[in-house]
């Protein structure tokens, strides 16, 4: 969306909620209600032994223009709550993705609504459902490669969660992948956003300094070149931290 692309956050939460509303899928007015919407579908998902996993998995490609716009209005409500720290909302739309998959079908965005209910229950310290999120977002990504919503899956649960029951070898594929992803579907900001994160990866092995120094100068060109700022500040405060040992 336009108004979170500029930064203003909270303006694209406003604008989406008014979309919703359009549609006929508001967001409740109070925290109460949005707790008791997330209760509601919760039970649903897991009731009368229902594999969830599997219908998720399973679903359709979905059609309808209402519940497209529904899907896509959620998923980018989810890094815009994430930003500003609302997160029972976030929790909702993460829900509201997971209920449009099994009824009306899925696409992309899917992926992402999957990667945030994995933090939810990692969050909550239910590993088992959270790995179960997270093996489920890996399923959609091999159903819609390079695709933006594979692109943010991926990289949210390299941020939030991944790290819980991965080696560091494996989340430096990862990374690398997501890259990949984003050269191929033109998503120039997660370029430098995955290579900072391989960055932090690289040092933790305790890797060459040289090497290390070599890939964040060329990160801070890059963060520089296409104005990114949060690659360019997360990239300098990497090369600050490590100054001493240059």
């Amino acid at each position: 969306m336009a108004a979170a692309s500029s930064g203003d956050l909270l303006g694209s939460i406003g604008l989406a909620r008014q979309s919703l509303m359009l549609i006929g899928r508001p967001i409740p007015d109070t925290e109460e209600e949005i707790q008791h919407e997330i209760q509601d579908l919760l039970g649903s998902f897991y009731g009368n032994g229902r594999d969830i996993f599997k219908e998720i998995i399973a679903a359709k490609e979905i059609e309808r223009r209402e519940d497209v716009l529904a899907l896509h209005l959620a998923s980018e409500i989810l890094t815009c709550t994430y930003a500003t720290g609302q997160m029972t909302l976030l929790t909702l739309m993460a829900c509201r993705t997971i209920d449009i998959a099994v009824k009306k079908g899925v696409d992309d965005n899917t992926c992402f609504g999957l990667a945030l209910m994995a933090l939810y229950y990692s969050m909550a310290e239910d590993y088992p459902r959270m790995s179960a999120y997270e093996d489920a977002m890996f399923a959609m990504v091999e159903r819609y490669p390079d695709s933006f919503g594979a692109v943010r899956g991926l990289a949210a649960s390299l941020f939030l969660t991944l790290h819980s029951k991965h080696s560091v070898d494996y989340l430096l594929d990862i990374c690398q992948k997501v890259q990949h992803t984003c050269i191929k579907c033109g998503e120039i900001s997660y370029v430098g956003n995955m290579g900072f994160v391989a960055l932090w990866f690289e040092i933790t092995k305790c890797n060459d300094l040289s090497d290390i120094r070599e890939q964040t100068d060329k990160l801070l060109q890059y963060g520089k070149q296409y104005n990114l700022a949060l690659t360019t500040s997360a990239t300098a405060a990497i090369e600050i931290s490590l100054d001493p040992l240059w």
